[in-house]
C-alpha cells in the first residue's frame, strides 16, 4: 500500500552486536509529509546471515531473505522468512521460515 515503506539493512548489528545479522524497518506514512517507524524486525541469532538482503512485498505478505543462514550441516545454505499481517495497519508476524 502507498502508506507503507519497508527498508532493510543486511549489515545491521543486532542487540548482541552481531555484525551483519540484519534487520528490516517498516515505516508508516504520518499525518503530515513524514514517515514514522512502525516496526523493526531483527535477526536474533547468528551473525553475518545478511537478513534483509532481499525483500518482497505482496499485499499483506512480506518475504525476507537471509542468504548466509546455516541450516543443519550446511553452511550458508540460506533461508526465507515469510511474514503476514491482517491489514496494512497491523504489524507483521512470522508465518513461516
Amino acid at each position: 500500500d502507498e502508506n507503507t515503506l519497508i527498508i532493510s539493512d543486511p549489515d545491521y548489528a543486532n542487540d548482541s552486536c552481531k555484525s551483519g545479522a540484519g534487520a528490516v524497518f517498516i515505516y508508516k506514512k504520518g499525518t503530515g509529509t513524514g514517515w514514522n517507524i512502525a516496526q523493526t524486525i531483527r535477526y536474533p541469532n547468528q551473525s553475518s546471515v545478511k537478513f534483509g538482503n532481499s525483500l518482497a512485498l505482496y499485499k499483506n505478505m512480506l518475504v525476507v531473505s537471509a542468504p548466509l543462514e546455516d541450516s543443519g550441516n550446511y553452511s550458508d545454505a540460506g533461508a526465507l522468512y515469510v511474514y503476514s499481517r491482517k491489514d496494512p495497519q497491523s504489524p507483521f508476524v512470522l508465518l513461516k521460515k
